[in-house]
């Protein structure tokens, strides 16, 4: 390559500029999706089961969609987890303490 290519100087450096990419950018935990296609399985199962009368069947979807709303729900809570750390109860007390949150009704007119 010549020297007036633009494309080398970066090439040369990607490794140096994913070891300087904040925090967030590649720690993504498992993708929820799974969940949410185990979910709509036991949807169509419970769907099935549920027009022909097939009680255990359906209970067998039932089981899928609960199944795949924890997995959902875990996949959220450790891409969080990974992004962003575990709190510690001093964040979790300086949150519930800080001003910005208020225990006072707001008044339906009040204009922020």
């Amino acid at each position: 390559m010549s020297e007036a290519d633009p494309v080398a100087p970066e090439a040369s450096s990607s490794s140096e500029a994913h070891s300087a990419a904040p925090r967030g950018v590649g720690d993504v935990g498992p993708d929820p999706v799974w969940g949410v296609a185990i979910g709509a399985f036991g949807l169509l199962t419970m769907a099935v089961a549920g027009a022909l009368t097939q009680h255990l069947w359906f209970n067998v979807g039932e089981a899928f969609m609960m199944l795949g709303a924890a997995i959902f729900l875990a996949s959220g809570l450790l891409t969080h987890i990974k992004q962003f750390g575990w709190p510690s109860l001093a964040d979790i007390r300086a949150r519930l303490t800080s001003p910005a949150v208020s225990t006072k009704p707001r008044d339906p007119g009040e204009v922020r």
